[in-house]
């Protein structure tokens, strides 16, 4: 009884989409329709089983039972009703994550890069998929999956969460990751540990040779070759200098403006050699460490060592003099990027002149830039010396000369600080600074300058963060 009444029901759909005449009437027994209409029947129904002006969005048809049936599925294009596209998701990046990272799709392109700081989250907008998080050494942080009009969060403490992986995705994973990275040569694989030991010690035997042994023969040859130029034309600089003071004999001396150049030039020389020769042998223990240089913001202590260098006019002779001296600084971080320590501690003697000088200050610093290895600053401090000779007041002819040799001052200074960072701790700086002695200043070798000279000088270092 139930079959005749669905066929029924199928033969009314298919005659009323067809043609829009009454439908061939039945008997009530349920029999099939006359011969006429099932002619007409004939000419207008398509060879198709499916009627051609069948709605097309029509979610479901009814089966032979009377129930509801699924819609039917094109393999290729899914259901054959049109469904609207999906709208994009959201991943968020950050808060707590530092450095930059770069969000690669399934086939291994970069649709988009996260310059992230660990107080700001960074919202994208991207299609809904599988998508992987690369660091700045192309190594994979983590898998996230994109949701449709939902919101994933990566922080470094909590990853994003996604799906389980299945094994097509595990092989893709690992094709993708065993592709070699431009970005290979800034974070390589950590390296054996007698290499971690014996490069360090190799630079600072022979500068370049820790590079070469870190199979860098191009990088340490470049360093060996800059270190011999720096070496000799200090030297010729050096050199100059005591041809003249020889040839002062017997001919007209030398300009003042003449001998501040080269002083000027042999500063600059001797300071970039000592400056390279330092990072060298901190960037060949970076290669052999393996990873990415990510300085410390939260420090507590700094120790710094830093060479001040200046030209300027003797305080005896009023000639052209090099001043150098060197400084220890031990800074403490007070709270965020503000720094307040002792600093330019130092102990000077000369043997020849029989003067010693003990030297010691205080700095106050601001960081207002640290993007990644870079930290840019400034300061204010002030140092006070006291110095004095190793000769009895009885050498003297009169006591206020005795007295005029035993003296205290102080030299109120401001600096710019710029610093780059080639291990997580370890540092080198530049310090330009300006500094007004308001008594006679005594440098490296009891030179002397001149009292209140305002002068400029150029400090350079290396420090390193606890």
């Amino acid at each position: 009884m139930l079959a005749p009444i669905g066929l029924q029901l199928c033969l009314f759909q298919v005659a009323s989409a067809a043609t829009s005449s009454p439908a061939p009437a039945t008997d009530s027994a349920g029999a099939a329709p006359t011969s006429a209409s099932t002619t007409q029947n004939d000419e207008t129904t398509a060879p198709d089983p499916e009627p051609a002006s069948e709605p097309a969005n029509a979610a479901a048809t009814v089966d032979a039972g009377g129930d509801e049936a699924p819609a039917k599925l094109n393999p290729e294009t899914g259901p054959e009703s049109s469904a609207p596209s999906l709208e994009p998701g959201s991943l968020v990046v950050g808060p707590g994550v530092d450095g930059r990272f770069s969000i690669v799709d399934a086939n291994g392109t970069v649709v988009a890069t996260v310059d992230a700081r660990p107080a700001d989250a960074t919202e994208l907008r991207l299609p809904p998929g599988k998508y992987r998080l690369l660091d700045a050494t192309g190594q994979t942080v983590a898998p996230v999956d994109v949701v449709a009009g939902d919101v994933t969060n990566y922080t470094q403490t909590s990853p994003a969460t996604s799906a389980p992986m299945t094994p097509s995705d595990a092989a893709d994973e690992t094709i993708v990751s065993s592709e070699p990275s431009a970005r290979d040569e800034s974070g390589p694989a950590p390296a054996p540990r007698w290499r971690r030991i014996a490069s360090p010690l190799m630079a600072a035997t022979v500068p370049g040779l820790g590079h070469m042994v870190n199979r860098r023969g191009g990088r340490g040859t470049g360093i060996l070759l800059s270190s011999i130029g720096l070496g000799v034309g200090a030297a010729a600089l050096y050199a100059a200098g005591t041809r003249e003071a020889d040839a002062l004999l017997g001919s007209k001396p030398s300009s003042f403006a003449a001998d501040a150049v080269r002083l000027g030039a042999l500063g600059l020389l001797t300071g970039s050699l000592q400056m390279l020769y330092a990072a060298q042998i901190m960037d060949a223990a970076a290669i052999t460490r393996g990873g990415r240089v990510r300085p410390r913001r939260d420090y507590k202590l700094s120790l710094e060592l830093t060479r001040m260098a200046t030209v300027g006019m003797n305080a005896r002779d009023a000639e052209a003099s090099l001043y150098t001296d060197w400084g220890l600084s031990l800074m403490g971080q007070a709270f965020e990027r503000f720094s307040v320590g002792i600093s330019d501690v130092s102990v000077k003697t000369n043997w020849r002149a029989r003067r010693s000088t003990l030297q010691a200050g205080g700095r106050a610093g601001y960081r207002f830039y640290d993007q990644d290895r870079l930290w840019l600053g400034g300061a204010i401090g002030a140092l006070v010396q006291a110095s004095f000779r190793d000769i009895p007041p009885s050498d003297y002819a009169t006591d206020d000369e005795w007295r005029a040799e035993r003296a205290v001052t102080a030299a109120p200074y401001a600096q710019f600080e710029a610093r780059w960072f080639l291990l997580n701790r370890w540092s080198l700086h530049l310090a330009p600074r300006v500094t007004l002695p308001l008594g006679t200043r005594y440098y490296t070798g009891a030179r002397a300058i001149a009292n209140q000279s305002l002068t400029f000088e150029i400090g350079s270092g290396l420090g390193v963060q606890f």
